[in-house]
Parts: structure tokens; sequence; C-alpha cells
């Protein structure tokens, strides 16, 4: 795998555990902030797959449905990929920044389990393709 891959998934998994251990703090969850660094390691897992596949651009955008679409040139979309995509997308602005839609647990709870699918099918494919 080479060293601009593993980059991206290094800082995917940062915000995955970040999402995750905010997850685990029984008082005060900040649950705005648990969905979008959920959002953000989705984004950079999709981003992981095109710099695999030879994407020397990136396209600068935080929808993951586009990210899809753009991955999906190089390989099969798992059933499930675009709905996590959908959901995910929005907390990547509109829980930063004072104003945004407020989030409640459960909310937050689907958020990391979408992430998790999408992080989890991000590796396999990068397993597949790499080796």
């Amino acid at each position: 795998m080479n060293n601009a891959v593993k980059e991206w998934i290094e800082y995917a998994q940062m915000d995955l555990t970040t999402c995750e251990q905010l997850d685990a703090v029984v008082v005060g969850k900040q649950y705005r902030i648990i969905c979008y660094h959920a959002q953000q390691a989705a984004e950079k897992m999709l981003k992981a797959l095109l710099v695999l596949f030879g994407e020397v651009k990136l396209v600068r955008t935080h929808d993951l449905t586009t990210l899809l679409d753009l991955v999906s040139r190089y390989c099969g979309i798992k059933d499930g990929m675009v709905k996590y995509a959908q959901v995910l997308t929005p907390y990547a602005v509109n829980q930063r920044y004072p104003g945004g839609d407020d989030v409640d647990e459960v909310q937050a709870k689907i958020a990391i389990k979408y992430c998790r699918e999408i992080f989890a099918w991000a590796m396999e494919t990068i397993e597949r393709y790499d080796g």
C-alpha cells in the first residue's frame, strides 16, 4: 500500500476513534461533533480509495455520494453504501457551525454505525485491489 493511501486511512481512523471515544462518554455527549467526525472518517476512507485507484487530483467535496460515484468507476459499490453516504453527508457542514441542525443520541449512533460500514467496506476494497 502506498504512503498516501496509508495516510488517508490513518486520518480516517483518527476521526472514527474520536467519534467512538466521544460516544463512550456518559455525561455531556457532543452528538453534533460525533456525527461530524463520523462523516469525516467516511469521507477520508472514500478518498483513500480514490488515491489507491490513481485519482491524482481529488475532488474537493464533502459529498459522500459524489465520492462514491467516483469510486464506482473503479469497483462495485456494496449495497447500503449510497444510503449511508446520504445520511452522513449533511454532517460535514451542518454540524460544524452554529445554527446547524440538532442531532440526538439515536442519530449519533446511526452515524457511527454507517461510518463503520463505509470504513470496513473501504478497507476490504483497498485490501482486495492493493494485494
